[in-house]
């Protein structure tokens, strides 16, 4: 029951998968081939009119991650790296808590004036923002810690205590379950916990006693 309980997620969470990537080829704003002619890096400063804009490297929400800045202005462009929210971490791909938890230090000494998220609303309060950030991420490390020492769980299971039942349902499920495998991948580099296969690819975890 179980094994088909999981085959219905995996199909259900494909399907959506699917439909996000047909909307995506169909909305003509997206350019199918990304063309790159200039590689930015930290240190970069473009001119723009009267203007500069500098770059900072803030990995972690993906492994290339830049936060232009207009510089001496103190207005960043956070992107995906402060949201109201924790933001997606895919470790599968090349997100990793570690570096996303540093640059949120990292940002947390500069002295932001305006801070500009790619969704949702500006905050009021960069430096609160970031630190509520950094809050929420420890709570739910600390979360996560305690319960793998109870004993195996798998990712859903996991997501579904850290984040309430209904998050089954709902559009962010799969931002859900990798915010919750970015500390499954957290606590493996560090060699912290154990892990099960039960069924490759399906896997539980407890932390080592």
């Amino acid at each position: 029951a179980d094994q088909e309980q999981r085959r219905a997620l995996a199909r259900r969470s494909e399907d959506n998968f699917i439909r996000f990537l047909d909307a995506v080829e169909m909305d003509h704003k997206v350019d199918p081939v990304l063309k790159m002619d200039v590689e930015l890096q930290e240190g970069d400063v473009i001119p723009i009119g009267d203007r500069e804009l500098g770059f900072l490297y803030t990995p972690g929400h993906n492994q290339w991650h830049l936060t232009p800045y207009l510089v001496g202005e103190g207005i960043y462009f956070t992107g995906d790296l402060v949201l109201q929210n924790v933001s997606a971490v895919y470790a599968e791909l090349d997100g990793n808590l570690s570096h996303y938890q540093e640059s949120l230090d990292r940002l947390l000494q500069l002295p932001i004036r305006r801070l500009m998220p790619a969704h949702f609303d500006e905050p009021k309060s960069p430096q609160r923002a970031i630190k509520l950030l950094v809050r929420t991420i420890g709570i739910l490390e600390r979360g996560v810690k305690n319960r793998l020492k109870e004993g195996f769980i798998d990712l859903r299971e996991l997501t579904i205590q850290a984040m309430g039942e209904k998050i089954e349902g709902r559009g962010h499920y799969a931002t859900a379950l990798a915010v919750m495998h970015s500390f499954i991948d957290k606590f493996n580099r560090e060699g912290s916990i154990e892990i099960k296969e039960m069924d490759p690819p399906y896997e539980q975890y407890r932390w080592k006693d």
